[in-house]
């Protein structure tokens, strides 16, 4: 009964539909890898598609009855399952390159964030901000604390790199790590809450009511910022 020509072909049939899934994932993975820009990959993103990829490595591997050849789905499972691995290790230490994973930052990139304009105490922020207005400039001001992994990871995303992403024309970046206590009440005045968080600031020093991302700050979210800003600033001509 249980070897029973119906019950093999409803395996067959599984097995087929699973590798099939794997194939359309592989597919999708390398489109997504070359047309999705740099800039808006983030360390969860990384994580997520790292993940997907090991299921469907092991797909490749479980699944025995298939039209692609044994050979074949061994070597893509296992190049799965490798990739897999590392772009979840990536992510999970921050990295976000998905051609890279488990490459990190190099000096003179996003780690040393030296488009950032940095202040570490409450007056020197509060120049900062001052010296914006006065120029009249468009501003991102990121919000965090020295030895915060979210606030460090936030300065490295591509999307808040001005030689990567070229919506970033015309923006000043200022980055107030602060521990001081009265940072608090600075922050409030612009609509900030936790840490970290990115406030995008007009250059007559007023916050959009689209202008601010509180503690969970990605590529998406800030590439959803700009775009708004860019069609209100479109809208204001």
């Amino acid at each position: 009964m249980l070897n029973s020509p119906k019950i093999r072909a409803a395996k067959n049939c599984v097995d087929g539909q699973g590798v099939l899934a794997a194939s359309v994932f592989t597919v999708a993975w390398i489109g997504a890898v070359i047309t999705l820009p740099a800039y808006s990959w983030s360390p969860s993103g990384l994580i997520v598609i790292g993940g997907f990829a090991i299921v469907s490595g092991g797909l490749l591997f479980t699944r025995q009855e298939s039209r692609l050849p044994m050979k074949l789905r061994q070597i893509l499972g296992t190049f799965l399952m490798v990739y897999g691995v590392s772009s979840v290790g990536g992510g999970m230490a921050g990295h976000n390159t998905p051609t890279a994973p488990l490459r990190p930052p190099q000096i003179g990139e996003d780690i040393v964030g030296a488009h950032w304009k940095t202040a570490t105490s409450l007056a020197a922020g509060q120049g900062l901000i001052d010296a914006a207005i006065a120029s009249n400039q468009r501003t991102l001001i990121l919000w965090g604390k020295p030895a915060c992994g979210p606030c460090t990871a936030a300065m490295q995303l591509g999307a808040l790199n001005p030689s990567i992403n070229p919506n970033l024309a015309g923006y000043r970046l200022i980055s107030i790590q602060s521990p001081e206590p009265g940072s608090k009440n600075l922050m409030q005045q612009f609509g900030a809450s936790g840490l970290p968080s990115l406030t995008l600031m007009n250059g007559d020093g007023t916050v959009p009511e689209y202008g601010r991302i509180n503690e969970v700050i990605d590529a998406l979210k800030v590439m959803d910022m700009l775009e708004l800003n860019a069609q209100a600033e479109a809208a204001a001509r």
